[in-house]
C-alpha cells in the first residue's frame, strides 16, 4: 500500500508538471520571440512528464507482479506447512505403533524365558528318568535329543530376540 501512495503521488506530481508544461507554452507563445525559454523549458517539461509516465506505468506492472508472486509463495508455504503436520502426525503414529511393538516385543521376551526355563527344568528331568530306566532309555534318549533340539531353537529365538531388543532398545528412548 505505501508503493501504492508513492506512485499516486508521482502521478499527481506528473500531471501538475503537465500544468506547468501547458502554462510554459501558453506563456511562451504570449511572449513571442520573448518566450524562448518558456518554450524550451516547455518542451523538457513534457519530455520529464513523458519519461515519468513509462516509468510509473513499470513500476505498476513490477508492483503487481510482486504481488502475484507473494501471494504464489505464501499459498506455496501454506501448501508446505500442512504437508509437514500431516508428516509429523503420521510419524507420531508410528512412534506409537513402534511403542506398542517394543511393548509386545517385551512380553514376547518375557515367554520365550520362561519355556526355556520350562524346557531346561524337563531336560533335567528327563535326564533323571532315563538314568534310572534301562528299559526306557531308548526313549528317553530319543526324547532328550529332541528336547535338546527345541532348546537350541529357542536358544536362538531368544538370542534374536535379544539381538532385536538390544537395537531397539535405543529407538525406545527415542524423540518422535
Amino acid at each position: 500500500e505505501n508503493i501504492e501512495d508513492i506512485l499516486r503521488s508521482n502521478r499527481e506530481i506528473a500531471g501538475q508538471i503537465k500544468i506547468l508544461a501547458v502554462n510554459a507554452g501558453i506563456q511562451a507563445a504570449k511572449a513571442g520571440d520573448y518566450g524562448e525559454g518558456f518554450r524550451v523549458v516547455a518542451h523538457q517539461l513534457k519530455a520529464l512528464i513523458s519519461g515519468t509516465e513509462k516509468s510509473l506505468s513499470q513500476s505498476r506492472g513490477l508492483l503487481e507482479d510482486i504481488r502475484t508472486r507473494a501471494k504464489q509463495s505464501s499459498d506455496t508455504i501454506r501448501r508446505s506447512a500442512n504437508l509437514l503436520e500431516k508428516q509429523l502426525e503420521d510419524l507420531g503414529a508410528t512412534g506409537r505403533l513402534i511403542e506398542k511393538i517394543m511393548t509386545s516385543f517385551g512380553d514376547s521376551v518375557q515367554r520365550v524365558d520362561q519355556i526355556q526355563s520350562a524346557a531346561h527344568a524337563q531336560h533335567s528331568d528327563l535326564d533323571q528318568v532315563a538314568a534310572g530306566v534301562d528299559y526306557v532309555g531308548f526313549a528317553a534318549k530319543d526324547l532328550s535329543e529332541e528336547t535338546q533340539r527345541l532348546l537350541d531353537q529357542v536358544a536362538l529365538i531368544s538370542a534374536s530376540l535379544s539381538r532385536l531388543k538390544v537395537i531397539l532398545l535405543p529407538l525406545e528412548g527415542a524423540p518422535r
